[in-house]
């Protein structure tokens, strides 16, 4: 994952074009500490869904996130 490439404890990732959110999903995800994450997007309904999937996502027993 590029996350694992670029990304360390304590980063704040910024993609321009949120889209359905799979970047932020990727960083809730990510074992990383302090992870967060800034999506922009034009598209009201693209927004509504990504936040929407970002939060139905439901973390393994014993990881905490956010």
């Amino acid at each position: 994952k590029m996350l694992d490439i670029y990304a360390a404890d304590g980063y704040t990732v910024f993609d321009p074009f949120n889209g359905t959110g799979t970047t932020g999903l990727a960083c809730k995800m990510s074992p990383l500490k302090d992870l967060s994450y800034v999506g922009t997007e034009i598209s009201e309904q693209q927004v509504k869904h990504s936040i929407k999937r970002i939060q139905e996502w439901n973390a393994p027993e014993g990881i905490d996130f956010f």
